[in-house]
């Protein structure tokens, strides 16, 4: 369309999801996203897949792969549902899934997989099929997924193994039913905590995502979330933990004022606000780190570090990171907290293998094991937390 439009055979406003300049002026054109099942598989062919190659994986990329499109999720922070514009939840056919993966794996040699869906189980019937067909087909691969617990149950569980799944994503957010409610999560920590026993149960491990700072957020919901970590510590692989932000194009940077937010202002690299008659931004942001610091040392003091030989390092980063969110009025004293813990990546050894950090590659042997020789060399020490972006 685009070439023919150049061509003057037809017109730019007719070009799906084109950003033009005309007359001095810019202008975009809304997206319309083909049928996923037409969708071909990407070309990695030329690229430097080496960057992709880690020991842990036997030199073999860990390669991304999409089953489905969209989420059945509305939660207020999230963008999913306004970036899909509407669409009905897509997924492709359990045929397709395998001749792909099976492609996939013949042309880049690799067994390691991402599935890159917005919810693997967003049509939980069509999530059930993909895994029959993907373990009849005897592929022999290993591979994540993010989920939503509402439809996540026992029986798509133990299909989900069968094929492979050896590491669930899941944002928990909070462990404060009130925190919850205000997000829209149509989840209750109690509802959290069945569905990780049954991913236990089922032998798949569970990387849990937090979200610390939501607006309206007490320390008594902090310490809720707190709570429900220590409660589900043998249940949980790993964590990742956030600072709240305001994401464009969620209903919250929509429509602040129904989450008692005002004077959204965009400050690279994401929004400042305030609350309405209550704390401006400079005060927000130094209680949302003070939160995480407190999230962070229970998860390392309570849970990592009677797993893993966590050693005094990033117990003292942590600490230092709290003091400085006191100080960090602005400037590049903001930065600090996010130095110190990167200090901790790049120092401590056991922390800079790759197995942490702010990119963290924290899908290790010890979460992909395909032998007992496996799962030793590893050596056990893998502490997965991941502090999330700034």
């Amino acid at each position: 369309l685009l070439l023919d439009a150049l061509a003057g055979k037809g017109t730019l406003a007719g070009v799906p999801g084109l950003w033009y300049r005309e007359n001095g002026a810019v202008r975009s054109n809304p997206p319309e996203p083909g049928p996923l099942e037409d969708v071909p598989l990407p070309d990695f062919d030329g690229l430097p897949l080496e960057g992709y190659r880690q020991e842990v994986f036997e030199a073999s990329p860990f390669l991304p792969y999409q089953t489905s499109r969209g989420c059945p999720g509305n939660c207020a922070f999230c963008t999913f549902s306004r970036v899909h514009f509407g669409r009905a939840l897509e997924s492709k056919s359990p045929a397709k899934v395998v001749s792909e993966l099976k492609e996939y794996s013949a042309r880049y040699g690799s067994r390691y997989f991402s599935m890159c869906d917005e919810c693997f189980n967003n049509i939980p019937e069509k999530a059930a099929a993909i895994c029959d067909a993907i373990a009849a087909a005897g592929l022999g691969l290993r591979w994540e997924a993010f989920v939503r617990f509402n439809t996540l149950d026992e029986a798509l569980l133990r299909k989900m193994k069968a094929a492979g799944c050896a590491l669930i994503k899941v944002g928990i957010e909070s462990g404060s039913d009130r925190v919850l409610a205000a997000m829209r999560k149509g989840l209750t920590a109690a509802q959290a905590q069945k569905a990780i026993e049954l991913c236990r149960a089922a032998g798949i491990k569970v990387r849990a995502y937090f979200i610390i700072g939501y607006p309206g957020e007490t320390d008594a919901d902090v310490d809720a979330t707190i709570a429900f970590i220590e409660r589900n510590a043998a249940a949980i692989d790993s964590f990742s933990l956030y600072r709240f932000r305001v994401e464009y194009p969620s209903e919250i940077w929509a429509a602040p004022e129904k989450f008692g937010l005002e004077d959204l202002k965009m400050r690279h690299p994401h929004f400042q606000y305030g609350e309405a008659g209550g704390r401006r931004w400079p005060e927000l942001a130094r209680d949302k780190n003070r939160s995480l610091a407190r999230v962070m040392k229970a998860v390392y003091g309570k849970v990592l570090a009677g797993r893993y030989r966590v050693g005094p390092l990033p117990l003292l980063a942590f600490l230092l990171c709290e003091k400085l969110c006191d100080i960090g009025r602005g400037g590049a004293w903001r930065w600090l907290p996010r130095w110190a813990l990167d200090a901790v990546y790049t120092l401590d050894p056991r922390y800079f293998d790759g197995t942490m950090g702010r990119y963290a590659a924290y899908v290790t042997r010890d979460l992909f094991p395909f032998s007992r020789s496996d799962a030793k060399k590893s050596g056990g020490v893998f502490p997965l937390l991941d502090p999330g972006p700034e």
